[in-house]
Protein backbone atom coordinates (compact mmCIF):
# COMPACT_ATOMS: atom_id res chain seq x y z
CA UNK A 1 0.00 0.00 0.00
CA UNK A 2 1.59 3.49 -0.80
CA UNK A 3 0.73 5.52 2.01
CA UNK A 4 1.97 9.34 3.11
CA UNK A 5 3.29 9.94 6.14
CA UNK A 6 2.65 14.25 7.57
CA UNK A 7 5.25 15.01 9.91
CA UNK A 8 3.66 18.19 11.68
CA UNK A 9 6.34 19.75 13.51
CA UNK A 10 5.50 23.47 12.78
CA UNK A 11 1.92 22.84 12.05
CA UNK A 12 0.14 22.08 9.23
CA UNK A 13 -1.93 25.01 6.20
CA UNK A 14 -2.94 24.11 2.77
CA UNK A 15 -0.52 25.92 0.78
CA UNK A 16 2.02 23.51 2.83
CA UNK A 17 0.61 20.72 2.25
CA UNK A 18 0.78 21.95 -1.77
CA UNK A 19 3.79 22.73 -1.59
CA UNK A 20 5.36 19.37 0.08
CA UNK A 21 3.60 17.59 -2.15
CA UNK A 22 5.25 19.23 -5.22
CA UNK A 23 8.63 19.05 -3.20
CA UNK A 24 7.64 14.90 -3.03
CA UNK A 25 7.60 14.95 -6.83
CA UNK A 26 4.29 16.44 -7.81
CA UNK A 27 4.87 17.87 -10.90
CA UNK A 28 4.03 21.36 -11.32
CA UNK A 29 2.78 21.62 -14.88
CA UNK A 30 0.55 19.17 -14.54
CA UNK A 31 -0.54 20.44 -11.37
CA UNK A 32 -1.53 23.71 -12.78
CA UNK A 33 -3.24 22.24 -15.57
CA UNK A 34 -5.44 20.11 -13.57
CA UNK A 35 -6.43 23.25 -11.45
CA UNK A 36 -7.29 24.95 -15.12
CA UNK A 37 -10.12 22.82 -14.98
CA UNK A 38 -11.64 24.88 -12.28
CA UNK A 39 -12.17 27.01 -14.64
CA UNK A 40 -11.15 30.19 -11.85
CA UNK A 41 -9.97 33.40 -13.59
CA UNK A 42 -7.45 36.23 -12.64
CA UNK A 43 -4.93 33.91 -10.39
CA UNK A 44 -1.54 32.58 -11.20
CA UNK A 45 0.06 30.23 -9.14
CA UNK A 46 4.42 29.71 -8.26
CA UNK A 47 6.34 27.95 -6.90
CA UNK A 48 9.64 29.31 -5.19
CA UNK A 49 12.79 26.86 -3.40
CA UNK A 50 13.38 28.80 0.15
CA UNK A 51 15.38 28.09 2.86
CA UNK A 52 13.50 27.57 6.58
CA UNK A 53 16.42 27.36 9.00
CA UNK A 54 18.82 26.09 7.13
CA UNK A 55 16.59 23.45 5.44
CA UNK A 56 15.42 24.05 1.79
CA UNK A 57 11.78 23.52 0.89
CA UNK A 58 9.24 24.56 -1.35
CA UNK A 59 6.73 27.25 -1.03
CA UNK A 60 3.70 27.85 -3.06
CA UNK A 61 2.47 31.50 -3.96
CA UNK A 62 -1.01 31.58 -4.92
CA UNK A 63 -1.65 35.33 -6.38
CA UNK A 64 -4.97 36.44 -6.93
CA UNK A 65 -6.64 39.52 -7.67
CA UNK A 66 -10.92 38.77 -6.90
CA UNK A 67 -9.97 40.54 -3.97
CA UNK A 68 -12.58 39.72 -0.89
CA UNK A 69 -15.04 37.83 -1.88
CA UNK A 70 -17.53 35.42 0.90
CA UNK A 71 -18.60 32.25 -0.83
CA UNK A 72 -21.08 30.09 0.52
CA UNK A 73 -20.60 26.14 0.60
CA UNK A 74 -23.18 26.39 -2.47
CA UNK A 75 -20.96 28.08 -4.42
CA UNK A 76 -17.50 26.05 -3.82
CA UNK A 77 -19.70 22.88 -4.50
CA UNK A 78 -20.90 24.60 -7.82
CA UNK A 79 -17.11 25.61 -8.66
CA UNK A 80 -16.11 21.70 -8.14
CA UNK A 81 -18.58 19.98 -9.79
CA UNK A 82 -19.01 22.12 -12.77
CA UNK A 83 -15.15 21.40 -13.18
CA UNK A 84 -13.25 18.55 -15.65
CA UNK A 85 -11.94 17.27 -12.53
CA UNK A 86 -11.70 13.64 -12.11
CA UNK A 87 -15.24 12.47 -10.03
CA UNK A 88 -12.33 10.79 -7.02
CA UNK A 89 -10.70 14.41 -6.92
CA UNK A 90 -14.01 16.67 -6.86
CA UNK A 91 -15.24 14.19 -3.79
CA UNK A 92 -12.58 14.16 -1.86
CA UNK A 93 -12.29 18.04 -2.48
CA UNK A 94 -16.05 18.26 -1.49
CA UNK A 95 -15.30 16.65 1.59
CA UNK A 96 -12.64 18.49 2.82
CA UNK A 97 -15.17 22.16 2.18
CA UNK A 98 -17.92 20.02 4.01
CA UNK A 99 -15.35 19.47 7.05
CA UNK A 100 -14.77 23.38 6.65
CA UNK A 101 -18.47 24.19 6.86
CA UNK A 102 -19.43 22.17 8.78
CA UNK A 103 -16.49 23.38 11.68
CA UNK A 104 -17.44 27.06 11.36
CA UNK A 105 -21.45 25.99 11.59
CA UNK A 106 -20.52 25.23 15.24
CA UNK A 107 -18.03 27.78 16.09
CA UNK A 108 -20.89 30.68 14.81
CA UNK A 109 -24.38 28.62 15.66
CA UNK A 110 -25.74 28.80 12.16
CA UNK A 111 -26.04 25.29 9.52
CA UNK A 112 -23.14 24.98 7.39
CA UNK A 113 -25.23 26.12 4.10
CA UNK A 114 -25.58 29.43 5.84
CA UNK A 115 -21.55 29.46 6.53
CA UNK A 116 -19.91 32.53 5.18
CA UNK A 117 -16.45 31.64 3.69
CA UNK A 118 -14.02 34.16 4.50
CA UNK A 119 -10.37 33.32 3.65
CA UNK A 120 -11.17 29.90 3.13
CA UNK A 121 -13.44 30.92 0.38
CA UNK A 122 -11.21 33.11 -1.43
CA UNK A 123 -9.46 31.78 -4.79
CA UNK A 124 -5.92 31.11 -2.80
CA UNK A 125 -7.77 28.91 -0.51
CA UNK A 126 -9.57 27.24 -3.43
CA UNK A 127 -6.22 26.56 -5.15
CA UNK A 128 -4.73 25.54 -2.03
CA UNK A 129 -7.57 22.49 -1.25
CA UNK A 130 -8.29 21.33 -4.07
CA UNK A 131 -4.33 21.70 -5.32
CA UNK A 132 -3.85 19.59 -1.88
CA UNK A 133 -6.13 16.84 -3.70
CA UNK A 134 -5.14 16.49 -6.97
CA UNK A 135 -1.45 16.16 -5.30
CA UNK A 136 -2.19 12.75 -3.53
CA UNK A 137 -4.37 11.61 -6.09
CA UNK A 138 -1.77 11.85 -8.71
CA UNK A 139 1.02 10.30 -6.39
CA UNK A 140 -1.03 7.57 -5.73
CA UNK A 141 -1.43 7.93 -1.93
CA UNK A 142 -4.05 5.36 -0.37
CA UNK A 143 -3.89 6.25 2.98
CA UNK A 144 -2.29 9.57 5.04
CA UNK A 145 -1.20 9.30 8.30
CA UNK A 146 0.20 11.96 10.67
CA UNK A 147 2.21 12.82 13.88
CA UNK A 148 0.46 14.62 16.83
CA UNK A 149 0.04 18.11 15.34
CA UNK A 150 1.69 21.59 16.69
CA UNK A 151 -0.83 24.06 17.07
CA UNK A 152 1.15 27.40 17.71
CA UNK A 153 -0.42 29.17 20.70
CA UNK A 154 -1.29 33.35 21.93
CA UNK A 155 -3.78 35.05 19.49
CA UNK A 156 -4.35 35.86 15.81
CA UNK A 157 -6.18 38.17 13.45
CA UNK A 158 -9.33 37.40 11.50
CA UNK A 159 -12.30 38.47 9.83
CA UNK A 160 -13.94 38.76 12.95
CA UNK A 161 -11.67 40.42 15.18
CA UNK A 162 -8.84 38.95 17.10
CA UNK A 163 -9.05 34.95 17.93
CA UNK A 164 -7.13 32.65 20.03
CA UNK A 165 -4.86 30.09 18.34
CA UNK A 166 -5.81 27.29 17.63
CA UNK A 167 -8.78 29.44 15.53
CA UNK A 168 -12.19 28.52 16.73
CA UNK A 169 -12.64 26.61 13.70
CA UNK A 170 -8.95 24.67 13.57
CA UNK A 171 -9.51 23.46 16.30
CA UNK A 172 -13.20 22.08 15.76
CA UNK A 173 -11.61 20.34 12.83
CA UNK A 174 -8.69 19.11 15.39
CA UNK A 175 -11.15 17.57 17.85
CA UNK A 176 -9.90 13.75 18.42
CA UNK A 177 -6.42 14.49 17.03
CA UNK A 178 -3.15 14.69 19.25
CA UNK A 179 -2.05 18.48 19.41
CA UNK A 180 0.42 19.93 21.62
CA UNK A 181 2.23 23.97 21.87
CA UNK A 182 5.77 24.35 22.23
CA UNK A 183 6.51 28.26 23.17
CA UNK A 184 5.75 29.09 19.49
CA UNK A 185 3.26 32.43 19.56
CA UNK A 186 1.33 32.09 16.14
CA UNK A 187 -0.77 30.51 14.37
CA UNK A 188 1.01 27.22 13.13
CA UNK A 189 -2.65 25.55 11.67
CA UNK A 190 -4.78 27.08 9.84
CA UNK A 191 -8.72 25.77 9.08
CA UNK A 192 -7.59 24.80 5.45
CA UNK A 193 -4.78 22.71 6.91
CA UNK A 194 -6.93 21.52 9.60
CA UNK A 195 -9.59 20.33 7.41
CA UNK A 196 -7.09 18.57 4.66
CA UNK A 197 -5.69 16.72 7.79
CA UNK A 198 -8.92 15.61 9.34
CA UNK A 199 -10.82 14.28 6.27
CA UNK A 200 -7.55 12.36 5.05
CA UNK A 201 -5.96 11.27 8.36
CA UNK A 202 -7.50 9.34 11.05
CA UNK A 203 -4.40 7.67 12.24
CA UNK A 204 -2.08 9.43 14.65
CA UNK A 205 1.30 8.88 16.36
CA UNK A 206 4.74 7.21 15.22
CA UNK A 207 5.32 6.79 11.74
CA UNK A 208 4.45 3.48 10.59
CA UNK A 209 6.92 0.93 9.21
CA UNK A 210 7.39 2.13 5.59
CA UNK A 211 10.14 1.88 2.95
CA UNK A 212 10.43 5.94 2.40
CA UNK A 213 11.37 6.40 -1.84
CA UNK A 214 9.87 10.59 -1.47
CA UNK A 215 10.52 13.24 0.70
CA UNK A 216 8.64 16.22 0.17
CA UNK A 217 9.12 20.12 2.75
CA UNK A 218 6.31 22.38 2.34
CA UNK A 219 7.30 26.06 3.50
CA UNK A 220 4.70 28.58 5.57
CA UNK A 221 5.17 32.30 5.50
CA UNK A 222 6.71 33.10 8.87
CA UNK A 223 10.23 32.56 9.58
CA UNK A 224 10.05 31.22 13.07
CA UNK A 225 12.96 29.66 15.59
CA UNK A 226 12.08 26.13 14.21
CA UNK A 227 12.19 25.41 10.85
CA UNK A 228 8.62 26.33 9.18
CA UNK A 229 7.72 23.47 7.13
CA UNK A 230 5.64 20.36 6.73
CA UNK A 231 7.59 17.15 6.05
CA UNK A 232 5.67 14.29 3.81
CA UNK A 233 7.47 11.42 3.60
CA UNK A 234 5.91 8.92 0.90
CA UNK A 235 6.28 5.07 0.10
CA UNK A 236 5.30 1.66 0.94
CA UNK A 237 3.97 0.40 3.79
CA UNK A 238 6.46 -2.60 4.90
CA UNK A 239 4.50 -5.67 7.12
CA UNK A 240 7.68 -5.85 9.03
CA UNK A 241 6.96 -6.22 12.47
CA UNK A 242 9.16 -3.78 14.88
CA UNK A 243 10.29 -4.91 18.79
CA UNK A 244 9.29 -3.02 21.10
CA UNK A 245 12.92 -1.34 22.74
CA UNK A 246 12.69 -0.50 26.48
CA UNK A 247 15.34 2.37 26.62
CA UNK A 248 15.88 1.17 30.18
CA UNK A 249 17.03 -2.46 29.55
CA UNK A 250 20.02 -3.41 28.28
CA UNK A 251 18.53 -4.87 24.88
CA UNK A 252 20.91 -4.30 21.82
CA UNK A 253 19.93 -5.05 18.54
CA UNK A 254 21.83 -8.41 17.14
CA UNK A 255 24.28 -7.82 14.15
CA UNK A 256 23.23 -8.33 10.21
CA UNK A 257 26.30 -10.65 9.35
CA UNK A 258 25.76 -10.52 5.56
CA UNK A 259 22.40 -9.19 5.47
CA UNK A 260 22.77 -6.29 3.57
CA UNK A 261 20.29 -4.08 5.61
CA UNK A 262 17.82 -6.86 5.34
CA UNK A 263 17.90 -7.02 1.27
CA UNK A 264 15.27 -9.42 0.63
CA UNK A 265 15.08 -10.37 -3.22
CA UNK A 266 11.24 -10.90 -4.50
CA UNK A 267 10.59 -12.63 -7.26
CA UNK A 268 6.59 -11.90 -8.24
CA UNK A 269 5.40 -13.88 -11.91
CA UNK A 270 2.23 -12.67 -13.24
CA UNK A 271 0.92 -14.94 -16.56
CA UNK A 272 -2.72 -13.66 -17.50
CA UNK A 273 -3.35 -15.28 -20.91
CA UNK A 274 -6.33 -15.08 -22.31
CA UNK A 275 -7.24 -17.19 -25.26
CA UNK A 276 -10.45 -15.38 -26.32
CA UNK A 277 -12.17 -13.26 -23.32
CA UNK A 278 -15.50 -13.52 -25.56
CA UNK A 279 -15.26 -17.30 -25.29
CA UNK A 280 -14.77 -17.02 -21.72
CA UNK A 281 -11.55 -18.54 -21.60
CA UNK A 282 -9.03 -17.87 -19.03
CA UNK A 283 -6.06 -18.80 -17.71
CA UNK A 284 -4.31 -17.05 -14.62
CA UNK A 285 -0.77 -18.23 -13.47
CA UNK A 286 0.57 -16.65 -10.35
CA UNK A 287 4.09 -17.61 -9.07
CA UNK A 288 5.30 -16.26 -6.06
CA UNK A 289 8.66 -17.34 -4.96
CA UNK A 290 10.62 -15.34 -2.27
CA UNK A 291 14.08 -15.91 -2.37
CA UNK A 292 15.65 -15.24 0.37
CA UNK A 293 19.51 -15.63 0.00
CA UNK A 294 21.37 -13.24 2.26
CA UNK A 295 24.92 -14.04 0.86
CA UNK A 296 27.31 -11.12 0.24
CA UNK A 297 28.05 -11.93 -2.63
CA UNK A 298 24.61 -12.50 -4.38
CA UNK A 299 23.93 -8.73 -4.16
CA UNK A 300 27.60 -7.61 -5.63
CA UNK A 301 26.77 -5.05 -9.02
CA UNK A 302 23.27 -4.38 -7.66
CA UNK A 303 22.44 -0.80 -6.62
CA UNK A 304 19.04 1.21 -5.54
CA UNK A 305 17.13 3.59 -7.48
CA UNK A 306 15.24 6.52 -6.76
CA UNK A 307 12.06 3.79 -5.40
CA UNK A 308 14.15 1.66 -3.88
CA UNK A 309 14.34 -1.04 -6.61
CA UNK A 310 17.15 -3.19 -6.76
CA UNK A 311 18.95 -2.21 -10.18
CA UNK A 312 21.55 -4.02 -12.22
CA UNK A 313 24.55 -1.13 -12.06
CA UNK A 314 24.41 -0.15 -15.96
CA UNK A 315 20.82 0.31 -15.68
CA UNK A 316 21.38 2.84 -12.70
CA UNK A 317 23.87 4.43 -14.28
CA UNK A 318 21.79 5.11 -17.82
CA UNK A 319 18.95 6.48 -15.23
CA UNK A 320 21.76 8.65 -13.56
CA UNK A 321 24.08 10.25 -16.71
CA UNK A 322 20.56 10.39 -18.68
CA UNK A 323 18.38 12.13 -15.90
CA UNK A 324 15.98 9.77 -17.01
CA UNK A 325 13.59 9.13 -14.09
CA UNK A 326 11.84 5.49 -13.69
CA UNK A 327 7.89 5.18 -12.56
CA UNK A 328 5.96 2.00 -11.81
CA UNK A 329 2.34 1.48 -13.37
CA UNK A 330 -0.20 -1.29 -14.33
CA UNK A 331 -1.46 -1.52 -18.17
CA UNK A 332 -4.85 -3.00 -18.52
CA UNK A 333 -6.22 -4.31 -21.92
CA UNK A 334 -9.42 -5.85 -22.92
CA UNK A 335 -9.57 -7.22 -26.89
CA UNK A 336 -12.90 -6.28 -28.04
CA UNK A 337 -14.83 -7.35 -31.16
CA UNK A 338 -18.53 -6.60 -30.79
CA UNK A 339 -18.63 -2.73 -29.60
CA UNK A 340 -19.97 0.13 -31.66
CA UNK A 341 -16.17 1.69 -32.83
CA UNK A 342 -18.26 5.23 -32.34
CA UNK A 343 -17.85 4.73 -28.46
CA UNK A 344 -14.65 4.59 -28.61
CA UNK A 345 -14.35 8.84 -28.86
CA UNK A 346 -16.21 9.19 -25.54
CA UNK A 347 -14.17 5.85 -23.95
CA UNK A 348 -10.52 7.88 -24.53
CA UNK A 349 -11.85 11.01 -23.18
CA UNK A 350 -13.89 9.49 -20.39
CA UNK A 351 -10.91 7.43 -19.08
CA UNK A 352 -8.10 10.44 -19.46
CA UNK A 353 -11.09 12.49 -17.48
CA UNK A 354 -11.09 10.47 -14.89
CA UNK A 355 -7.20 10.13 -14.38
CA UNK A 356 -5.63 7.81 -16.34
CA UNK A 357 -1.71 7.98 -17.76
CA UNK A 358 -2.68 6.75 -20.97
CA UNK A 359 -4.94 5.54 -23.46
CA UNK A 360 -4.93 3.92 -26.93
CA UNK A 361 -6.20 1.42 -29.42
CA UNK A 362 -4.42 -1.16 -31.27
CA UNK A 363 -6.12 -3.13 -34.34
CA UNK A 364 -6.17 -6.72 -34.06
CA UNK A 365 -7.28 -10.17 -35.68
CA UNK A 366 -8.84 -12.73 -33.03
CA UNK A 367 -10.10 -16.21 -33.44
CA UNK A 368 -11.59 -17.11 -36.35
CA UNK A 369 -9.74 -14.19 -38.46
CA UNK A 370 -12.61 -11.64 -36.66
CA UNK A 371 -11.10 -8.10 -36.60
CA UNK A 372 -10.85 -6.70 -33.43
CA UNK A 373 -9.43 -3.51 -31.18
CA UNK A 374 -7.09 -4.25 -28.08
CA UNK A 375 -8.24 -1.22 -25.56
CA UNK A 376 -5.16 -0.36 -23.66
CA UNK A 377 -5.46 2.04 -20.38
CA UNK A 378 -2.40 3.09 -18.33
CA UNK A 379 -2.67 3.56 -14.87
CA UNK A 380 -1.01 4.27 -11.26
CA UNK A 381 -1.54 0.85 -9.63
CA UNK A 382 -3.70 2.34 -6.77
CA UNK A 383 -6.60 3.05 -9.63
CA UNK A 384 -7.00 -0.66 -10.56
CA UNK A 385 -10.12 -1.44 -8.80
CA UNK A 386 -11.71 1.94 -10.35
CA UNK A 387 -10.94 1.33 -13.90
CA UNK A 388 -11.72 -2.44 -14.11
CA UNK A 389 -14.93 -1.02 -13.15
CA UNK A 390 -15.09 1.31 -15.60
CA UNK A 391 -13.86 -1.21 -18.24
CA UNK A 392 -16.01 -3.46 -17.28
CA UNK A 393 -19.17 -1.16 -17.53
CA UNK A 394 -18.67 0.94 -20.15
CA UNK A 395 -17.53 -1.52 -23.10
CA UNK A 396 -18.86 -4.86 -24.34
CA UNK A 397 -15.81 -6.71 -22.96
CA UNK A 398 -16.22 -9.92 -20.46
CA UNK A 399 -12.68 -9.65 -19.19
CA UNK A 400 -9.47 -7.10 -18.52
CA UNK A 401 -6.10 -8.26 -18.30
CA UNK A 402 -4.08 -6.56 -15.97
CA UNK A 403 -0.31 -6.30 -16.00
CA UNK A 404 2.74 -4.26 -14.32
CA UNK A 405 5.15 -1.87 -16.54
CA UNK A 406 8.13 0.09 -15.90
CA UNK A 407 8.12 3.62 -16.98
CA UNK A 408 11.34 5.31 -18.14
CA UNK A 409 10.86 8.97 -18.69
CA UNK A 410 12.82 12.26 -19.79
CA UNK A 411 12.40 15.14 -17.89
CA UNK A 412 10.53 17.94 -19.20
CA UNK A 413 8.73 21.24 -18.72
CA UNK A 414 6.05 23.43 -20.57
CA UNK A 415 6.76 26.89 -21.03
CA UNK A 416 5.16 29.68 -23.10
CA UNK A 417 6.74 31.21 -25.90
CA UNK A 418 5.77 34.48 -27.46
CA UNK A 419 4.93 34.56 -30.78
CA UNK A 420 4.29 36.99 -33.55
CA UNK A 421 -0.09 35.77 -33.16
CA UNK A 422 0.25 35.75 -29.15
CA UNK A 423 1.96 33.53 -26.74
CA UNK A 424 1.72 30.01 -26.62
CA UNK A 425 3.22 26.85 -25.38
CA UNK A 426 5.79 24.34 -26.13
CA UNK A 427 7.51 21.29 -24.08
CA UNK A 428 10.75 21.30 -23.82
CA UNK A 429 12.05 17.41 -23.35
CA UNK A 430 15.72 17.69 -21.78
CA UNK A 431 18.22 14.84 -21.63
CA UNK A 432 21.74 15.37 -19.61
CA UNK A 433 21.40 19.05 -19.19
CA UNK A 434 20.86 19.30 -22.84
CA UNK A 435 18.21 19.90 -25.09
CA UNK A 436 16.58 17.00 -27.25
CA UNK A 437 13.31 17.63 -28.07
CA UNK A 438 11.07 20.98 -28.13
CA UNK A 439 7.43 20.41 -29.15
CA UNK A 440 4.68 22.96 -29.48
CA UNK A 441 1.51 22.48 -27.97
CA UNK A 442 -1.24 21.18 -30.49
CA UNK A 443 -4.06 22.70 -29.27
CA UNK A 444 -2.23 26.50 -29.30
CA UNK A 445 -0.89 25.83 -32.50
CA UNK A 446 -4.40 24.96 -34.06
CA UNK A 447 -5.96 27.70 -32.28
CA UNK A 448 -3.82 30.27 -34.11
CA UNK A 449 -3.79 29.00 -37.58
CA UNK A 450 -7.83 28.59 -37.61
CA UNK A 451 -7.86 32.20 -36.17
CA UNK A 452 -4.61 33.65 -38.54
CA UNK A 453 -6.08 31.40 -41.51
CA UNK A 454 -2.53 29.98 -42.07
CA UNK A 455 -1.04 26.01 -42.58
CA UNK A 456 -0.58 24.62 -39.16
CA UNK A 457 2.77 23.14 -40.38
CA UNK A 458 4.36 26.83 -40.43
CA UNK A 459 2.66 27.81 -36.70
CA UNK A 460 4.29 24.74 -35.42
CA UNK A 461 7.57 25.51 -36.65
CA UNK A 462 7.64 29.40 -36.27
CA UNK A 463 6.43 28.07 -32.49
CA UNK A 464 9.26 25.61 -32.28
CA UNK A 465 12.15 28.05 -33.52
CA UNK A 466 10.90 30.53 -31.50
CA UNK A 467 11.24 28.45 -28.19
CA UNK A 468 14.77 27.12 -29.15
CA UNK A 469 15.69 31.03 -28.64
CA UNK A 470 13.86 31.12 -25.13
CA UNK A 471 15.68 28.00 -23.75
CA UNK A 472 17.85 28.86 -20.66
Amino acid sequence: MRIAYFDCFAGISGDMTLGALVDAGLNFEELKAELAKLHLKDYEIKQEKVVKQGMSGTKIHVLAQEGHVHRHLNDITQIIQESELAEEIKDKALAVFGKLAEAEARVHGTSPQEVHFHEVGAVDAIVDIVGAVIGLYRLGIEKVYASAVHTGQGFTKAAHGTIPIPAPATIELLQGIPVYTQNIPFELVTPTGAAILSTYCSDFGDMPVMKVDHIGYGAGERDLTIPNLLRIMIGEKSTMDIPKINPNSDYSPEPLENHECGQEKHIHEHKHEHADMHEQEHKHVHEHNHNHNHNHNRLQGLTINHNSEILPQGEARFLQEQTIQAGEALMLEANIDDMNPEFYDYLIQKFFKEGAMDVFLQPIQMKKNRPAVTLSVQIHPSQLEKFTTLILKETTTIGVRVYPVTKYMLPYEVIPVDTPWGEAKAKIVRAGGEFTTISPEYEDCRRIAEKENLPLKEIYEEIKKQASREKP
